[in-house]
């Protein structure tokens, strides 16, 4: 994946989950943001392969420099399951160092 800058806004967040998914009647993204809250986005199983979950940026998604922890969250007829996390690290402008967060 190519770098992703803050408060970018159409930026499409594809994940490969290793089994179809296409059964699943709810998709979400749960997302952990650099300063510690949390988020929910919308997701939808990718209509050219029945493996992978899809995501478009919208407004304030992402809107913090930093690392952020996005775990897949699926809901079936019978089950709700939770997909690995991946990290995700969102740049500043002019990709400053100065600008990212030291996490201790």
């Amino acid at each position: 994946m190519a770098k992703v800058y803050l408060d970018a806004v159409g930026t499409i967040i594809r994940l490969n989950m290793g089994t179809d998914v296409s059964a699943a009647t709810v998709v979400l993204f749960n997302a952990y943001k650099p300063d510690g809250t949390e988020d929910e986005w919308t997701a939808a199983v990718d209509g050219e392969d029945e493996e992978a979950l899809i995501y478009t940026t919208v407004a304030d998604d992402l809107d913090q420099v930093g690392e952020y922890l996005i775990q897949p969250a699926l809901t079936f007829a019978a089950a709700e399951l939770l997909g690995d996390t991946v990290r995700l690290v969102v740049h500043p402008p002019y990709d400053r160092a100065d600008m990212i967060p030291v996490v201790v």
